[in-house]
């Protein structure tokens, strides 16, 4: 399953990306909910309590870039924890 995620994830976060640069609130809440629930199904919680809120957002195109740039650096430290921790099992 996580390496399922790592595959899609980058698709999950270009979908989130082209949502915002079109300004189109219904692809950025769908998206980010198909991302919601990927980051759930390989128990990434924070990153899941992330996307909970950032599905949701009635934020700005800027806050929310700045939003989706936090979810980005998140992921990255979350896919880098996870292989950690699958290497020391």
């Amino acid at each position: 399953m996580f390496t399922l995620y790592c595959q899609q994830v980058e698709i999950y976060l270009n979908d989130i990306e082209n949502a915002l640069l079109n300004d189109s609130s219904a692809q950025w809440q769908a998206h980010c909910h198909k991302m919601k629930g990927a980051t759930a199904s390989v128990g990434m919680r924070q990153l899941h309590g992330q996307l909970q809120l950032l599905e949701k957002t009635e934020a700005s195109k800027e806050k929310k870039t700045q939003l989706l740039n936090e979810v980005i650096i998140s992921n990255e430290q979350a896919i880098l924890a996870f292989k950690t921790w699958l290497e020391n099992k």
